[in-house]
């Protein structure tokens, strides 16, 4: 198994606690985001590691050090992570854990997410606000998936492991041309329609945050410092 990390992105909502590096550099009990999640990859014996970069390049050489190859999306600054995504299809030929460079997760959530067999995506069930990626779910299932949809059961928080690998890259290529700018959630969208099936993985209480914004790393530290110590 493989595992793509999608760290191009500029972060320009944050730039007054990241000092202008990429929002993974931003630490956690001393830790960068980033490295917590090279490290728990690593954990559960995945070890052919890529991270898409684009916005300060350069700072992920060290990485190198550790093993990772570093793919560059040089159109960074007008894609999303469907165009990131796009430079890590020649790597991704086997079932892949997916993550976006800035998101921290407490490490039970890649355990699970690891531990059931297919395609699974980890979901927080909860009520969502209109900047969430939000999901429909029966039976276990993921029915629909949109930050536009206006009713969902839950939050899809960026962390995923998927089996079907050739349909996912398959299906990216299909939409890249007109939705480079677009989440990639819009290729899971895309295929659930199909007899390809994505399940929601509960992640119950587990702590994980994506850093957008000043609060979001503040209540960040304060979890994980009342749940694991100091932050």
């Amino acid at each position: 198994m493989k595992a793509i990390i999608l760290a191009a992105g500029m972060g320009n909502r944050i730039k007054e606690l990241t000092g202008g590096k990429p929002k993974g550099f931003l630490e956690i009990n001393g830790k960068s985001i980033i490295q917590h999640q090279v490290d728990e990859l690593k954990r559960v014996g995945i070890t052919k590691i890529a991270m898409v970069t684009g916005y300060k390049k350069e700072l992920f050489q060290d990485f190198k050090k550790q093993g990772i190859e570093l793919l560059y999306n040089p159109f960074y600054r007008g894609t999303n992570v469907m165009g990131s995504y796009w430079f890590a299809k020649d790597f991704l030929d086997e079932p892949f854990v997916y993550c976006h460079g800035d998101t921290y997760f407490e490490p039970e959530i890649l355990d699970l997410l690891i531990e059931s067999p297919g395609n699974n995506l980890a979901v927080e069930f909860k009520e969502c606000g209109t900047e969430e990626m939000k999901v429909k779910v029966v039976n276990g299932e993921i029915t629909e998936i949109s930050k536009e949809m206006t009713e969902s059961v839950g939050e899809f928080i960026g962390i995923a492991k998927f089996e079907d690998f050739s349909e996912i890259n398959a299906k990216m290529e299909e939409l890249i041309d007109e939705h480079y700018g677009s989440f990639f959630e819009r290729v899971i969208a895309g295929l659930l329609r199909s007899d390809i099936r994505f399940k929601a993985i509960d992640i119950g209480d587990r702590i994980w945050e994506e850093v957008d914004f000043k609060e979001d790393y503040e209540n960040l530290k304060k979890r994980v410092a009342e749940k694991f110590g100091s932050a």
